[in-house]
C-alpha cells in the first residue's frame, strides 16, 4: 500500500487517503505513462512513490529535479495557491450567473475532474501533510479542492475579480496578507482563479498547476516553485 486515492483516513489536521498501486495505476495514470515508468524502473530502479507522482509533475520527479520543493512541501509552513482544474470551454462565466448554483456557472470537465483526482494524489505520494484547504465559492474551485483533498472550506476573499467589483482590491490584499502569515503547521492549499493568483504574487499559472508559496522574515513572502500537469 501506498498514500495515495482510495478510501478517507482522517488523522488530525491531516488527510492520508490509501489505495493499491494496482488500483492507482489502473484509474489514474495515463499509458503512456505507464509504459515509461516501468521502463525506467526496470533499468534504474526508480522507487514506485515518487513514479506515480510523474501523473502531476511537468518534470522528472525520480531523477530530482523537484526534490527540494517537495522537502520543504513535507516540512510545512508553505502556501499552495492552486488554480481551479480544466473547465468546459469559455472564459469567465455566463451573464447572470449565481454563486449558488453551479448550473449557471463555467464548470470542470471530465479531464478537470480527473486533473483534480491527481493532484491529491500526489500530494499524497510525497506525504505532503495540509493543514487546510481554502477555496473560491466558486463551484470550479469547490471541485477541485473536494476531489484533490476531500473537503474544502470556502474563503470569500478567494472569489474571481474577473468581473469588475468594487471588492476586488480587497480580496488581492487579503490575499497577500494571507500568504505572508506562517502556516501553524503543515501547508494551506489555496484553490482560486488566474487572475487573483496573477494579481498577489505575478505568476500566471495554467489550470490544474499550483504555485507555492512561503512566508518571508520581512513580512512578505517568497515563491519557491511551481508544480505542473503533463499528462493529457
Amino acid at each position: 500500500m501506498c498514500n495515495a486515492v482510495g478510501g478517507l483516513h482522517g488523522t488530525g489536521d491531516f488527510i492520508h487517503v490509501r489505495v493499491t498501486y494496482q488500483e492507482f495505476f489502473q484509474f489514474y495514470v495515463p499509458m503512456r505513462y505507464r509504459l515509461w515508468y516501468l521502463n525506467r524502473r526496470a533499468w534504474f530502479g526508480c522507487s514506485t512513490a515518487f513514479g506515480i507522482a510523474l501523473v502531476w509533475l511537468g518534470s522528472d520527479a525520480c531523477a530530482g529535479d523537484d526534490t527540494e520543493l517537495w522537502r520543504r512541501l513535507q516540512a510545512g509552513g508553505n502556501y499552495v495557491l492552486l488554480r481551479h482544474a480544466q473547465t468546459e470551454p469559455g472564459i469567465g462565466d455566463p451573464p447572470n450567473f449565481a454563486l449558488g448554483n453551479c448550473a449557471t456557472q463555467r464548470n470542470l470537465s471530465e479531464s478537470g475532474r480527473t486533473q483534480s483526482r491527481r493532484v491529491g494524489a500526489t500530494f499524497r505520494a510525497y506525504k505532503v501533510p495540509v493543514q487546510a484547504v481554502l477555496s473560491s465559492e466558486y463551484c470550479r474551485c469547490l471541485d477541485t479542492a473536494k476531489l484533490a483533498f476531500g473537503d474544502a472550506e470556502a474563503w470569500p476573499m478567494l472569489n474571481s475579480i474577473f468581473e469588475s467589483s468594487v471588492q476586488n482590491d480587497a480580496r488581492v490584499a487579503a490575499l497577500k496578507e494571507r500568504l505572508a502569515q506562517r502556516p501553524a503547521h503543515g501547508n494551506i492549499v489555496l484553490v482560486s482563479h488566474n487572475v487573483n493568483i496573477q494579481a498577489a504574487i505575478g505568476v500566471s499559472p495554467a489550470m490544474g498547476e499550483a504555485v507555492v508559496v512561503t512566508p518571508n522574515v520581512s513580512g512578505g513572502f517568497d515563491v519557491i516553485g511551481r508544480i505542473t500537469d503533463d499528462a493529457p
